[in-house]
């Protein structure tokens, strides 16, 4: 799904992602990083008080308290976050694009006269996984309402794809303003909505009290919390707390996640279960438009995709690669990175391990040429075409899954028909992961030799092949359904009367 390299995912506080982990890289030093643990020592110990503080405070002024304290916390962090944001923006040349937009300065996208749109149905998906789950959930209510909607992301690669996939759809495409009180409020003076919808993690607190606070309805839809945040969450459950109060309704996805939800301090009242409305987003991808010859492969080649993978997974697919082609030399692979930076460093580990490569953009000519290695891997080095070509394999591999990185979605591969594994790190997807792995259509593997065992396993079972190409599309089939309940209770909620 796209850098995010300036948003941290779901936080509470605008933080670069690798800043602890690469401090010193960057130049901070021991010292500076000494001084990085002590404030966020002061930050959390002063959060442990809050509940007891905020208790003293009159029922309607204790609201207020929290959000001064938030943005306390985010003045006491402050000078960090600067100079790691300065070091990503100067140096580095991320975040340069959209960068006055995220700091308050209204989108060209919007009228300066708001009149002319009226209140509308905001929806913010961060980047391209997100602005793509909430294609189905965008659709009907596009056709339930005569509202104009309105989207924003985090990344440019999200807009990228934003404004090719939506934009017969909303009014207006801009980016998401940094979580402070200024540029928060001069979008919302711009926008106006009357319902701001936050895809899958996106709890802003600022955002979220502003704009309750003019009325606004407010909902998480496709929430989810992974691992990895319900631990840093329960750190600071008082401002989760009153992040989570001030939303309308959180759709989850997940009975794990509603749980969760209620634990940092949501009411059970306002939560339901709505399912996944990734599962929703695949009927688009179930047309391929390529053919396995487009490919130069063979009708009945065992071929293996590796998709969306990250630093340190590559070796051991090659490895397992390796290994099955010891008992089907004409396997073929195909690996498709998550970033496109690393189809460089990704061709060199290919040729290291002593096989050929070629990058899908050069794959045409390649073939044209009748070049006389015809059993190439191929490195796919071009956007958009990953869901599709999940067709074309005999099995799927899904990344950032064999590295500490959350994992990826394993339903487009399952959409084709296609088996899938993955490593043991699919935390934020592990609902996902679980269901697949019951449903017999998903593996979860700790290695090379793990993968290559079990694809060679089943690939000499031609009708276990099939039967397993079947289940994947009924496991697609039965989940469906969440994105009409999630769009359906976003209609009922803007349809409400202030103060109901």
């Amino acid at each position: 799904m796209g850098n995010r390299s300036y948003s941290s995912h779901g936080s509470l506080v605008c933080w670069p992602p690798d800043l602890a982990k690469d401090g010193e890289s960057l130049g901070f030093g021991r010292p500076a990083l000494k001084s990085l643990a002590l404030r966020l020592a002061a930050a959390r110990a002063a959060l442990l008080r809050l509940p007891a503080i905020a208790a003293s405070w009159g029922k309607k002024a204790r609201p207020w308290f929290l959000f001064v304290i938030y943005n306390s916390l985010l003045a006491l962090l402050f000078p960090i976050v600067a100079v790691a944001f300065l070091w990503h923006v100067l140096l580095r040349g991320h975040a340069r694009v959209g960068l006055l937009e995220r700091l308050g300065m209204v989108p060209p996208s919007l009228p300066e006269d708001n009149s002319t749109l009226g209140p509308g149905i905001w929806l913010h998906a961060v980047s391209v996984g997100e602005v793509v789950a909430a294609l189905p959930v965008v659709k009907r209510i596009y056709q339930s309402t005569s509202l104009p909607l309105l989207a924003s992301v985090t990344t440019p690669t999200g807009r990228q794809v934003g404004e090719s996939r939506l934009r017969d759809l909303v009014s207006a495409f801009f980016y998401f303003p940094f979580d402070f009180p200024l540029p928060v409020r001069s979008l919302l003076d711009a926008v106006s909505p009357a319902c701001l919808v936050l895809m899958e993690s996106e709890i802003w607190p600022n955002l979220i009290f502003l704009a309750r606070a003019r009325g606004t309805r407010i909902v998480l839809a496709n929430g989810r919390i992974s691992d990895r945040s319900f631990r840093l969450a329960r750190l600071f459950r008082p401002l989760y707390k009153w992040a989570l109060n001030n939303l309308h309704l959180l759709c989850m996805q997940s009975e794990a996640d509603q749980r969760r939800a209620i634990a940092l301090g949501a009411s059970p009242e306002q939560t339901l279960v709505a399912g996944n409305v990734k599962f929703d987003e695949l009927d688009a991808s179930l047309q391929p438009p390529f053919s396995r010859a487009d490919f130069g492969l063979g009708p009945q080649d065992l071929v293996m995709l590796a998709g969306s993978t990250h630093q340190g997974e590559d070796e051991c697919l090659l490895d397992a690669y390796w290994q099955v082609r010891v008992y089907n030399p004409e396997a073929r692979l195909m690996i498709a990175p998550r970033h496109l930076q690393r189809v460089g460093e990704v061709e060199e580990l290919i040729l290291a391990r002593g096989f050929s490569s070629v990058r899908r953009s050069q794959l045409s000519a390649h073939l044209a040429a009748a070049h006389p290695d015809t059993t190439p891997v191929i490195l796919v080095d071009t956007m958009g075409e990953l869901a599709s070509l999940y067709s074309l394999c005999s099995f799927a591999f899904v990344g950032g899954s064999l590295v500490r990185k959350g994992g990826q979605n394993i339903l487009q591969p399952l959409a084709q028909g296609k088996p899938v594994f993955f490593g043991p790190h699919m935390e934020n997807f592990r609902e996902i992961a679980r269901q697949a792995a019951e449903a017999g259509v998903g593996f979860q593997v700790k290695n090379a030799f793990e993968l290559a065992g079990k694809i060679s396993s089943l690939w000499k079972d031609h009708s276990l092949m099939e039967e397993l190409s079947r289940k994947a599309r009924d496991f697609i089939s039965l989940n469906k359904g969440a994105s009409a309940t999630c769009a359906q209770a976003i209609l009922d909620l803007t349809r409400k009367e202030p103060g109901t």
